[in-house]
């Protein structure tokens, strides 16, 4: 027997054990609710005694059932993720098969860059649903500039948010002068390429001809100023680190995708049942305790 199946049957044990102890709670509510009027007839106490029963079992199983979420969410939180990020990756190339090559590059893209899987998805899907196909070269280049700026992360978000913006022909200063911030000239790149002045540019962008004219030039020189940039970090920690967590990302979606995505899908529904189930009874129960309280001091 493999890891796998033994933690899948480990979760199927734990889940059981707490369905039990929760059908027992809903038995108790049950009971109590039927017996209602003869507690009453008994005195105040009766009911109350009965109600203050139920709150430790109440309490207890639904700590049982916090455990058990979290537990539930740190197995699949990757694979919930990865699910999430690879439905939009077909929608937005077409298909299941476009999807996972996409996927493909997404990950040879992540490992040369020191950045996550979940951000170099998000590219190709800003990329792609602008109409504008992920070129590798184009996301390596922006990577590379983004490497030696003082933002890595906004510094690529920022080109990424630029070429799409291309693609309707809303480039202008507002996207360049947020790559500038950080501590990129492509103002001092676009005048050196196409002899623009800073006036030029706003008025050269608002075309998806202009802007994509813009495009192709700053990633050009983008490439001729940084081009292999990445190369001399990869021995760094940072990139090292950032891989590591890459490839427990990966198993971790293995891992999830080898049987237990159907089974913690089927506990989430259950769980959730349960959870408001119990939920419903606590609330009933503080309910009918005041309602006690209320008739015993009126009397």
């Amino acid at each position: 027997m493999n890891e796998i199946d033994k933690l899948i049957i480990k979760i199927e044990a734990d889940t059981k054990q707490l369905k039990a102890e929760l059908n027992k709670i809903e038995g108790k509510i049950k009971t109590t609710g039927a017996a209602g009027g003869a507690a009453f007839g008994a005195g105040a106490s009766g009911l109350g005694g009965k109600i203050a029963k139920l709150k430790g079992p109440l309490i207890g199983a639904t700590a049982g059932l916090v455990a058990m979420g979290v537990a539930i969410n740190k197995v699949a939180q990757v694979g919930m993720q990865f699910e999430d990020l690879k439905d939009s990756l077909d929608v937005v190339f077409g298909s299941i098969e476009k999807g996972n090559e996409a996927m493909e590059k997404v990950f040879t893209f992540a490992q040369t860059t020191p950045f996550q899987i979940e951000t170099a998805t998000k590219a190709f899907i800003a990329l792609k649903s602008a109409g504008i196909e992920p070129s590798m070269e184009m996301l390596q280049t922006f990577a590379d500039t983004a490497s030696v700026s003082v933002d890595q992360l906004g510094t690529f978000e920022a080109l990424i948010r630029m070429v799409q913006r291309s693609a309707s022909g809303g480039m202008g200063l507002e996207e360049l002068n947020m790559i500038s911030d950080r501590g990129i000239d492509v103002l001092g790149i676009l005048g050196r390429k196409l002899n623009l002045t800073k006036d030029d540019i706003a008025k050269f962008g608002k075309s998806a001809e202009g802007a994509a004219i813009m495009v192709e030039a700053l990633t050009e020189g983008l490439n001729e100023t940084f081009g292999g940039a990445m190369e001399t970090k990869m021995d760094n920690l940072s990139t090292k680190a950032s891989n590591m967590t890459i490839a427990f990302k990966q198993l971790a979606d293995q891992l999830y995708k080898s049987g237990l995505d159907d089974l913690l899908k089927s506990m989430a529904d259950t769980m959730g049942a349960f959870a408001q189930n119990i939920a419903t009874a606590m609330a009933a129960s503080r309910s009918e305790e005041g309602r006690v309280g209320t008739e015993w001091r009126s009397g």
